[in-house]
């Protein structure tokens, strides 16, 4: 799968995101990112966000917008999922989940 190599996946990883990382916070979704010699990336949704279909619905819209667009960043990043989100437009996501990258890349660019 294409995605497997730039997956979070071990509790250390997430573990390091979530203490090193930089916290947004949006109605629908918690973004946490982190600086990184690689791109990874996860996407978490839960239960109370629907059913099985729904869940996989929303990871595939992220990973579509995720993939094509910072595949070469620098950087691990974890979104975890509210209820409500399987209602926001694909367009509105994406716009929101750009805007947050780019900012946090200014961040670090202004930093170094």
């Amino acid at each position: 799968m294409r995605f497997s190599s730039t997956r979070i996946s071990t509790r250390a990883e997430f573990k390091e995101v979530f203490k090193k990382g930089r916290f947004f916070e949006e109605k629908y979704y918690k973004f946490f990112i982190t600086a990184s010699a690689n791109f990874k990336f996860a996407v978490v949704v839960s239960k109370k966000v629907g059913n099985a279909v729904t869940r996989n619905l929303i990871k595939r819209r992220i990973r579509n917008i995720v993939w094509p667009h910072y595949k070469t960043g620098k950087f691990k990043f974890v979104i975890i999922t509210r209820p409500g989100i399987e209602n926001i437009k694909f367009s509105i996501l994406e716009k929101q989940i750009k805007n947050i990258v780019e900012i946090y890349e200014k961040n670090i660019s202004i930093a170094d």
